[in-house]
């Protein structure tokens, strides 16, 4: 399960740190396992122009948020929805071949550990609700 990009993203995740000052701020908590990241947003009209996210969770979960910070830069939160399209195919029962962000397939071999699905779509499943 824990494919080499999550424990690299695990170890050297991206843009992990607050942002002062961020237009949009979202917070992700599972209390079943304790993982917990708040994912903060810069925003110029619709485009997003820096994320970041700080927290604590299993290396899944935290590889999974540094992917989802990573893909939202120079997007809209319209694009947003795209990605997560991808996204539930890997951990879906989807075909996931026509993937765009390959390392979203990193997650592939969750599908076969029902409960780590929660702790992959923690952050984005966030966002996802705060944009509707």
């Amino acid at each position: 399960m824990y494919h080499p990009t999550i424990l690299n993203l695990n170890k050297n995740p991206y843009n992990y740190r607050k942002l002062e000052h961020a237009d949009r701020i979202v917070k992700a908590y599972n209390p079943l396992c304790g993982d917990q990241f708040t994912v903060y947003l810069n925003m110029e009209g619709e485009r997003i122009v820096e994320a970041t996210f700080h927290g604590y969770g299993c290396a899944v979960s935290k590889a999974s948020t540094s992917l989802l910070v990573k893909y939202l830069e120079g997007h809209t939160l319209k694009d947003f929805q795209d990605i997560l399209e991808e996204l539930n195919a890997v951990v879906g029962e989807a075909d996931a071949s026509q993937i765009q962000h390959q390392d979203l397939l990193a997650f592939e071999q969750v599908r076969q550990f029902s409960g780590r699905i929660t702790c992959v779509r923690l952050a984005w499943d966030a966002l996802g609700e705060l944009i509707g």
